[in-house]
């Protein structure tokens, strides 16, 4: 699609058209937390594109030194992810963490800094992208927070993740925090052990600590060392730091032992728990299966349905609406609305990009995704009608419907989480429960019969639910040892709840008593609940304003080559070969190519190739391929002994269609080609030099399940098939051949390892024909 770009003094700044405003905040909040770190660290040594997407309802971002300075920014607000809920701007926070990923990654020192001086900016010579991925986020993750003010070193997500760890025995060694392991939380772990560890080195050796040990690690001869440098620059042992943690988060997790009743654990995604008349539904992802909506009914019965991931679960009555991720494209995922109707799902939006559920007797209610914001909307027939329009940075999560019909959603802004009562129109009724500064509000529903309303708190350092009664009083429901979190009352008495556990999240319920509650809550009801206090973000005023210049996409400064490798290659009675290859691409992924040339040391023959894939499209493609490659053909010695050398010359245009699903896709390529071979020898002998040009058309596509720990494809078949006809072109004759396989994958249940042993069988076939 279409792209512009805005230029600041140290960014290059993507977006698409009609996203000018977005632009504009980026480019003030990127030089902000540009400055902000300069202040402590080495600043990058040149501009950094800055890619604005939209093409996902979910957040994250991504950043790479390599072959230039990039970062990539999914701007979908995060209030429905646990870890990401502890922010005042969500632009600001993202921009503050991936920018750290480039001051960090960037700085090259000592030899790695003399091979760069002379070879350009070369894949595997960046010192800190040996580090272990505990580092790299930890750092980020620090200072995201020092940044903002905000962040998950002050989040308690992290908290907990590490309470149930250090009380699970299951706490993590600084060389097991990855970011991929078979044990929970799987990546998550970086984040969490190394943000909370450079809080600590900065605690303990001061704040100039964390940026001497980046510059500590960028020349030194051995990369991923990580012991030598801290204790260098801090005077501690990084093992002793390690531990330290772990005591610290025993204590914090102090809490008695849980009494709740488990109903499912080790889930690796949060499950989004709903309940109805005694049927019960949850978001189950494990390890070694797919992702699956578990629906389990009073009678006993459990059926389960396969579904992606972003789940989001509600009832109304007897009905059970959820909403999942679904590719749109092969770079879109969207959010959308369905209905289990009997034992199938019924698609009721396209598009829509719906996330958090709630369902009454007002309708279907849920939190639309607008690009960098969000709203509250209310389903009809064929359309969402819009509950909220609100002002730039406020968002909205967790909706709930009073029996009444009524609307209770938590809203978010710079000052905090504010638990509401709204009416169409935008029309705020009540301000039932606020929370200011770092304290984060998730996840409010009313009881059954409305009289009750349960949230989760954490400020008391862990979330735990709670429960007020509106006319005043608030009681702690659950002491888990490491929070919980989603509360489900049903009325058949139980309270079901979210907890996280050393192994990952568990649905857990205990009994609970309307009448009960109803008195100890009036005993209680001296306690008050805090408003939002307006406080006054001195990070909002920038030192200046920011020198903004727009115009028409500009790929060309991050495109062009950033790096070369030195080739030697010698190929027999052809010569030798010296030259250089290299690579690049756009920032927003459009262009891709790869180069290598080089020069023969005996006679004026170029050898290289040239390898582009050109993708403007969001479900085709455009590659090319030329390449001339000299080589040894071998020797004869009749009529006369002499060496021969071969020259190949090719080329090939072709155009691919993809069409994706989370499970399946189907793959079709066009393609034409050009062959001439060429031979050289003595002068006393000729050779014939063919000369061929060619058609194929190739197929694919597939099934396949592949689980979050799975070793290989799963439960799936893959086809391709492709024909190609040659032509002869400088005498007659031509050919033709088919090529075909057939992948199957059976995973193989019940034996106890992390991941399913898979039984995979391959057929392949093949047929030619013609002159």
């Amino acid at each position: 699609g279409r792209w512009l770009t805005a230029h600041t003094t140290h960014f290059r700044i993507h977006y698409r058209p009609g996203a000018d405003s977005l632009a504009m905040l980026a480019a003030r909040e990127g030089e902000r937390a540009y400055a902000a770190l300069a202040r402590e660290l080495v600043p990058p040594r040149q501009s950094i594109d800055l890619v604005l997407s939209d093409a996902a309802d979910f957040s994250n971002g991504s950043a790479q030194v390599s072959p230039s300075n990039r970062i990539v920014l999914l701007v979908t607000p995060p209030l429905d992810v646990p870890e990401l809920q502890n922010y005042d701007d969500w632009l600001r926070l993202l921009i503050s963490h991936e920018l750290t990923h480039i001051f960090h990654l960037d700085r090259v020192k000592g030899p790695w800094g003399v091979v760069q001086a002379v070879l350009g900016r070369l894949p595997g010579t960046f010192p800190n992208n040996y580090q272990p991925a505990w580092v790299a986020e930890g750092l980020a993750t620090y200072y995201e927070s020092r940044l903002t003010g905000r962040g998950r070193v002050w989040g308690s997500f992290h908290t907990q993740l590490l309470a149930a760890a250090a009380l699970g025995d299951r706490w993590l060694s600084a060389g097991e925090a990855t970011y991929i392991s078979p044990r929970w939380p799987d990546g998550i772990a970086a984040y969490a052990y190394g943000s909370r560890f450079f809080a600590r080195l900065a605690e303990a050796g001061g704040d100039s600590a964390v940026p001497r040990f980046i510059e500590k690690t960028s020349g030194q001869l051995v990369p991923f060392r990580t012991g030598h440098p801290i204790g260098a620059v801090s005077g501690i042992r990084r093992d002793s730091l390690w531990s330290s943690m772990k005591r610290e988060y025993e204590q914090r997790a102090a809490h008695p032992e849980s009494a709740a009743e488990v109903v499912a654990s080790k889930l690796r995604a949060p499950p989004a728990a709903a309940a109805s008349h005694g049927d019960l539904a949850w978001f189950e992802s494990r390890g070694d299966e797919p992702a699956a909506i578990v629906v389990k009914r009073a009678n006993g019965q459990v059926s389960r349905y396969r579904t992606t991931s972003g789940v989001d679960l509600a009832w109304a009555g007897d009905t059970l609406y959820a909403t999942w991720l679904e590719l749109a494209d092969p770079f879109t995922y969207r959010s959308d609305l369905h209905r289990l109707v009997g034992d199938q799902w019924q698609q009721m939006t396209h598009g829509a990009r719906l996330t958090d559920l709630a369902a009454g007797a007002a309708g279907v209610v849920a939190v639309q995704v607008t690009g960098t914001g969000n709203r509250l909307g209310i389903l009809t027939d064929d359309s969402v009608i819009a509950l909220t329009q609100d002002p730039p940075g406020t968002t909205w999560a967790s909706p709930a419907m009073h029996p009444s019909g009524a609307i209770l959603a938590v809203q978010h802004d710079r000052f905090g989480y504010h638990v509401v009562s709204i009416s169409p129109g935008s029309t705020r009724e009540a301000e039932l429960v606020g929370a200011t500064g770092n304290q984060v509000l998730t996840d409010p529903v009313w009881s059954p019969d409305g009289s009750l309303l349960f949230y989760a708190s954490d400020e008391s350092g862990l979330p735990q639910v709670h429960v007020m009664h509106p006319d005043g009083g608030v009681l702690t429901l659950t002491t888990e040892p490491a929070g919980a979190t989603q509360p489900m009352p049903a009325s058949d008495g139980w309270l079901y709840f979210t907890a996280l556990e050393a192994d990952g999240y568990a649905v857990k319920r205990i009994r609970w008593d309307p009448d009960a509650l109803a008195d100890r809550l009036s005993d209680a009801s001296g306690i008050t609940v805090s408003g939002p206090e307006k406080l006054v973000d001195a990070t909002d005023s920038l030192a200046s304003a920011v020198a903004i210049r727009t115009g028409g996409y500009a790929p060309w400064a991050a495109l062009r080559p950033h790096y070369f490798v030195p080739l030697i290659i010698k190929k027999g009675s052809a010569g030798t070969f010296i030259g250089l290859l290299t690579s690049g691409s756009d920032p927003v992924g459009r262009v891709a190519y790869g180069i290598q040339l080089g020069v023969g040391t005996e006679g004026a023959r170029l050898d290289g190739v040239l390898s582009v894939i050109y993708q403007r499209w969001a479900h085709r493609a455009v590659d090319l391929y030329l390449s001339q490659d000299w080589g040894d053909a071998g020797r004869i010695t009749s009529p006369i002994s002499a060496d021969v050398r071969s020259r190949e010359r090719d080329a090939e245009l072709g155009v691919s269609n993809l069409w994706a699903g989370w499970y399946r896709s189907l793959a079709l390529r066009v393609a034409g080609h050009y062959e001439e071979d060429h031979f050289e020898s003595s002068p006393e002998l000729a050779f014939i030099n063919p000369a061929f040009a060619g058609v194929s058309v190739t197929l694919g596509t597939g099934t396949l399940e592949r689980p979050p720990l799975a070793i290989s494809n799963e439960d799936g078949i893959t086809l391709s098939a492709r024909y190609r006809h040659r032509w002869r072109l400088d005498t007659e004759g031509w050919s033709e051949d088919w090529r075909g396989r057939i992948a199957v994958y059976e995973a193989i249940k019940g034996i106890g390892l992390f991941a399913h042993p898979v039984l995979a069988g391959k057929v392949s076939m093949a047929t030619s024909s013609g002159p």
